[in-house]
């Protein structure tokens, strides 16, 4: 057994930040996902990944789109992160939690302003894509169940002032494939099926 007073507290410390990154790393969802770096950036460089991965899908699929939310942006009130098929369109990306199978969106102050919202929740296997077409600000303010995409989620306002965010789950996205509202996006993809389903959710 060794001395205790030959143990300094500040290699004590040490230990323990070593036990407690083995413990993170072994409950690490993302150490063998093609997407790990994901986690590692800024909240607005995960909004980048996904505008120019939606441009560059839409590029692939040969369907007319504009997507720049950097541009939209800088025009003080401007509508959405782009367009798609002349439509508004504002796109919150996403990656799980570590603790738990959800995806946190932060909706802005003004969410309604776009025409159709697009969700990329992207899992440590998988990517789904969520197209619908947006609520309005009576919506956004109610607190209601976004029925019938997430009919067991509510929009969160806080305090009555300030951003709107929206939660969603995997088990969420997995019953909406289903229901035709998302489309899941793994190592093998139909890109005919993927740009149908484009088209047929922005209308």
């Amino acid at each position: 057994m060794t001395e205790i007073n030959t143990i300094l507290p500040k290699d004590l410390f040490v230990q323990m930040i070593n036990l407690q990154t083995q413990k993170e790393k072994s409950a690490d969802i993302w150490e063998n996902s093609p997407y790990k770096d994901l986690v590692k950036l800024q909240s607005n460089n995960v909004g980048n990944v996904g505008e120019t991965f939606m441009q560059n899908i839409c590029d692939i699929c040969q369907i007319e789109a504009h997507v720049d939310g950097s541009k939209t942006k800088e025009l003080g009130g401007g509508v959405g992160d782009g367009l798609i098929l002349n439509k508004s369109i504002e796109i919150k990306t996403s990656h799980r939690g570590s603790n738990s199978p959800s995806f946190q969106h932060e909706l802005g102050e003004t969410p309604w302003k776009s025409e159709f919202m697009v969700f990329i929740d992207v899992a440590p296997d998988s990517i789904y894509l969520t197209i619908i077409k947006n609520f309005g600000e009576e919506f956004y303010k109610s607190g209601v169940k976004c029925e019938p995409y997430f009919p067991t989620k509510s929009i969160t306002w806080r305090k009555g002032t300030g951003a709107f965010k929206l939660d969603t789950t995997i088990k969420i996205n997995e019953e909406n494939i289903i229901k035709g509202y998302t489309f899941k996006i793994g190592d093998n993809v139909n890109l005919d099926e993927l740009k149908t389903f484009i088209l047929l959710k922005i209308e």
